[in-house]
């Protein structure tokens, strides 16, 4: 997603094609992706700019998505030299992982409600903080369930005792958002800002659900649209700036196993659809199990993680953790 700002426009004056973007701006078209999805009658009756002046922005905007050409042996070097392996802080699911998530790929985690989602985003967060002194994490926190007290609770339990939280979340670059389009303005603004936060590891996004879902009901098509474009910017990010990127998804399935936190193999399973689950690289199914096991005076419940897509693993295999106030197990 770039700005219409930072394109090269041939065959216009400077002074022409500042005004241009100017009245473009004020109507909310930001970036490229704005104009393309924009009705042409509405920048017609809302801006100045003469039609043919629309359609040669529309055209070298279109033009200006040009793919280059590489050897796949240059990619492979290229991708694999600086990447790494971000513990889950799970030795279980990390297993089933081959060691945890990937830099430069999109993963996601979904379940049901209570299923331990944010848990595992949560201790990721706190534990990557405690082990690299220099880290940062970003952490869009749409569903509002970011707890720094419980990042502090993990953390002691795992050890971390003399860790001062407050210090430790000078480093995590915490935002909100409401909906589809402060969804993205924000990576609009992250496109931005990653250039100035060094060391980055952890882009958490909890959750990608509330943000598609309403528009992918009301309009299919162009909410569709805006999830690739998403998609492809968060991609862009990882790539460029050797990121894991970790969404949060919900599930969708039989409304009593959802209540229940069980997983239903025939009836549940990540929500957004098909098209949703083609886009993250790799993929885990978090469920509730019913057992509860009583371990020195503290709780643990047993949970179920299946993998659903991966390039590294077999798909389907599972394994059973423990969330305790240690986090996941």
């Amino acid at each position: 997603m770039t700005l219409l700002t930072s394109l090269e426009f041939e065959n216009f004056e400077k002074d022409q094609l500042e005004s241009y973007l100017t009245q473009l701006q004020a109507i909310g078209i930001k970036n490229e992706q704005d104009f393309l999805l924009a009705e042409f009658s509405t920048l017609l009756s809302k801006t100045k700019i003469p039609v043919n002046s629309l359609r040669q922005i529309e055209t070298q905007i279109l033009n200006s998505s040009h793919v280059d050409c590489q050897l796949a042996s240059e990619l492979f070097v290229k991708e694999n030299s600086s990447r790494f392996t971000l513990s889950t802080g799970s030795k279980r699911i990390d297993q089933l992982l081959g060691g945890g998530f990937i830099s430069r790929e999109i993963n996601e985690v979904s379940g049901p409600p209570g299923a331990g989602k944010t848990q595992l985003a949560l201790q990721m967060t706190g534990l990557i903080l405690v082990q690299d002194p220099s880290a940062c994490v970003i952490y869009l926190d749409i569903s509002r369930n970011f707890c720094l007290r419980r990042i502090n609770e993990i953390i002691h339990h795992r050890g971390y005792i003399e860790t001062d939280i407050e210090v430790l979340a000078t480093r995590i670059k915490y935002s909100q958002c409401n909906d589809v389009y402060s969804f993205m303005d924000y990576l609009e603004t992250i496109t931005i800002q990653l250039k100035k936060w060094n060391n980055t590891k952890l882009l958490v996004i909890d959750s990608i659900t509330s943000i598609f879902s309403p528009i992918l009901g009301v309009a299919y098509i162009k909410g569709r649209a805006m999830m690739y474009s998403a998609i492809r910017t968060l991609q862009q990010l990882a790539q460029e700036h050797n990121l894991v990127v970790l969404i949060i998804n919900s599930a969708v399935g039989n409304h009593r196993n959802l209540e229940r936190s069980t997983l239903n193999k025939a009836n549940t399973k990540p929500a957004l659809g098909s098209a949703w689950s083609n886009l993250p690289y790799t993929q885990i199914f978090l469920s509730r199990n019913q057992e509860l096991i009583e371990y020195d005076k503290y709780r643990r419940t047993t949970i179920d993680c299946q993998i659903l897509k991966s390039h590294r693993s077999d798909i389907g295999s599972m394994a059973k953790v423990e969330l305790s106030q240690a986090g996941i197990y």
